[in-house]
């Protein structure tokens, strides 16, 4: 007897589960808050092509477009556009283009989300761009943030002040902090060249792609400080010689921290690195660049290099140059 009572309330909730799953397909849904809209509470199990909610809304999936005036809440899935003046908050699997003023709250999810303020997601595969913080578990894609991004598992890359990755298994981050528990690659690199006499560089990220923070000081008639940030990669040529292509922009100052004339600089290296240990290496430095100096009084901004420019471009204001740049690194991996 009890194991037909058993069997009895397990059909009853297996009927209102399968009940709540099914939905009614309709085309319009309008709502001024909810539950005040043409549906009335019945819209939160409805699945609709286009859905007007001129403050709130709740419907149950969307395949098409939804906008709201402040907020957008689905039960189900969400498939096509859609665009909220504050949040979107999605319980289920969306598969959209979604715009927010302040969130995007959303499971697994594919497509592209923008947010003024946040993105928070469970599985992502898409670009996902915010004006303070993306939050994600598995991410694929680009992922970029005016402050912090944080995912477990990344395969993209990552551009935001702060970076946090707990599993990198392909790409990379571009920060001036990166956090990557397991995955990821560090470096200093001491190095001299014609364009920085001496430079200590910070490089961090994933081997694909790596951020760059460099300092240093040139050695020339008028003594320059030298700062710059920067991208770049390393790839294998063999187990011990890398080819190495990095991309970084250098600003040069006086002693005064002055930087009136501008005067600045954008290094393409081409390094080959040579590992000496697991924990050591070497990299011959060739590079080109193209340089942007203004001009004070009769001169044109400071003298960066010996090496005599191939190429150079002036006006009454200025003077751009592209020349050969040389140079040579030690590097402490870790």
């Amino acid at each position: 007897m009890k194991i037909k009572i058993l069997v009895f309330a397990l059909c009853i909730v297996q009927s209102i589960m399968a009940q709540d799953s099914i939905q009614t397909k309709k085309t319009v849904h309008f709502s001024f808050f909810h539950p005040i809209n043409n549906d009335g509470k019945e819209s939160k199990h409805n699945s609709y092509k286009f859905s007007f909610n001129l403050l709130t809304g709740k419907t149950g999936s969307i395949d098409g477009v939804e906008i709201g005036g402040l907020y957008n809440h689905n039960t189900q899935d969400v498939s096509g556009v859609q665009i909220s003046g504050l949040i979107n908050y999605s319980q289920n699997k969306v598969n959209a283009f979604q715009v927010a003023g302040i969130s995007n709250i959303s499971g697994t999810t594919s497509g592209i989300q923008y947010a003024g303020i946040s993105n928070i997601t469970d599985n992502f595969t898409g670009m996902q761009t915010s004006g303070i913080v993306n939050i994600a578990k598995d991410f694929k894609g680009i992922q970029i943030s005016g402050i912090y991004n944080q995912v477990k598992k990344l395969n993209g890359i990552q551009i935001s002040v702060i970076n946090v990755v707990d599993s990198l298994q392909k790409g990379g981050t571009i920060g001036l902090i990166n956090c990557i528990k397991k995955g990821g690659y560090r470096e200093w690199e001491i190095a001299t060249s014609d364009y920085q006499n001496i430079g200590i560089s910070y490089k961090s990220g994933g081997r694909h792609i790596y951020s760059i923070l460099n300092a240093g000081y040139n050695f020339s008639s008028k003594p320059l400080m030298v700062y710059g940030i920067g991208i770049g990669s390393l790839v294998d040529i063999s187990t011990m010689w890398k080819f190495r292509p990095e991309l970084v922009w250098h600003t040069y100052l006086d002693k005064s921290f002055n930087n009136h004339p501008n005067t600045s600089a954008t290094h393409l290296k081409f390094g080959l690195m040579r590992k000496l240990s697991d924990k050591l290496a070497i990299t011959f430095i060739p590079s080109l660049f193209m340089s942007y100096k203004e001009k004070n009084g009769t001169s044109y901004g400071y003298e960066i290099s010996k090496i005599n420019v191939f190429s150079s471009k002036s006006n009454s204001e200025s003077l751009q140059e592209i020349g050969f740049g040389l140079g040579i690194g030690l590097s402490f991996l870790n």
